[in-house]
């Protein structure tokens, strides 16, 4: 069996013991030889990983979503439209990784190293800011383009980390547009496409609402 089904039958493992209400599974061994390791979208999703030495590893548009990467080695992995949501990255190292459109929501990188620019929390008011700047400026929006060639015209995802200042053009540069608004903005189910024009001032409102009950 080759290293991805293993690791890919152990993340099924780890789901169905998560589902039983068990502990996960340890996979030992392996995880210490994983270095270089083209894994270019498995599905690894929940998968006990921990220890596990990725550095340099290809994920691209791997699920890794609440997987257990905590003190993990990915320093230098590939990890451009992986799916990091709800994932432990406690003490894991990222230096020099490449996270271009990958989904962070809910991660937890406390202890993590090479994290320069991620945001760790939202951007307070940010959400405000946004549905006011596309409100009183709507000439000044368009959801077809992350930005205009000019930079005047932004969609709501552009508009958010160009409104949240040096961090999120910091954001920006690490992870890419639209992934560095989700963490900026906080909340779920982000219109950023082209075609959620009309959804996007009733998050917007619905965000700024949250933030304001909290």
């Amino acid at each position: 069996m080759s290293i991805r089904n293993r690791l890919e039958a152990h993340a099924a493992a780890c789901r169905e013991a998560i589902q039983r209400g068990e502990a996960r599974p340890r996979l030992l061994g392996v995880l210490r030889h994983l270095r270089y390791t083209d894994l270019t979208g498995a599905d690894l999703s929940v998968a006990d990983l921990r220890g596990a030495d990725l550095c340099d590893a290809e994920l691209c548009r791997a699920d890794l979503s609440r997987a257990d990467l905590s003190r993990a080695d990915l320093s230098g992995a590939y990890l451009g439209g992986a799916d990091l949501s709800g994932a432990d990255l406690t003490g894991a190292d990222l230096t020099g990784s490449y996270l271009g459109h990958a989904h962070l929501s809910g991660i937890n990188l406390t202890g993590a190293r090479g994290t320069d620019g991620i945001p760790r929390e939202p951007s307070p008011g940010l959400a405000v800011a946004v549905l006011r700047q596309i409100t009183e400026h709507p000439e000044s929006w368009r959801q077809e383009a992350w930005h205009s060639d000019c930079g005047t015209v932004h969609c709501c995802a552009g508009w958010a980390v160009v409104l949240a200042g040096d961090s999120g053009r910091e954001a920006e540069a690490r992870l890419g547009t639209g992934s560095a608004a989700r963490l900026l903005l906080g909340g779920e189910g982000h219109p950023f496409g082209a075609d959620d024009r009309e959804s996007v001032i009733p998050w917007l409102q619905a965000r700024a609402a949250e933030e304001a009950r909290q």
